[in-house]
């Protein structure tokens, strides 16, 4: 499926929550906490778990 500019815009800010939380430093612990990334994103902790929680295209 081809992405469109308007569902590039949708799917980003969806998907780095994912990457954000799956990405380790140079000794490969956590780079970011479940909460410095509801900060980011201005939602709760809960909803990041959700989130995580949520299959990807990837898992369905």
């Amino acid at each position: 499926m081809m992405e469109t500019k308007s569902s590039r815009c949708t799917l980003s800010p969806v998907r780095l929550p994912r990457q954000m939380y799956e990405e380790a430093d140079e000794t490969g612990r956590d780079k970011y906490t479940v909460a410095q990334i509801a900060v980011e994103f201005g939602v709760t902790r809960p909803t990041i778990y959700r989130h995580l929680d949520a299959p990807t295209a990837n898992n369905r």
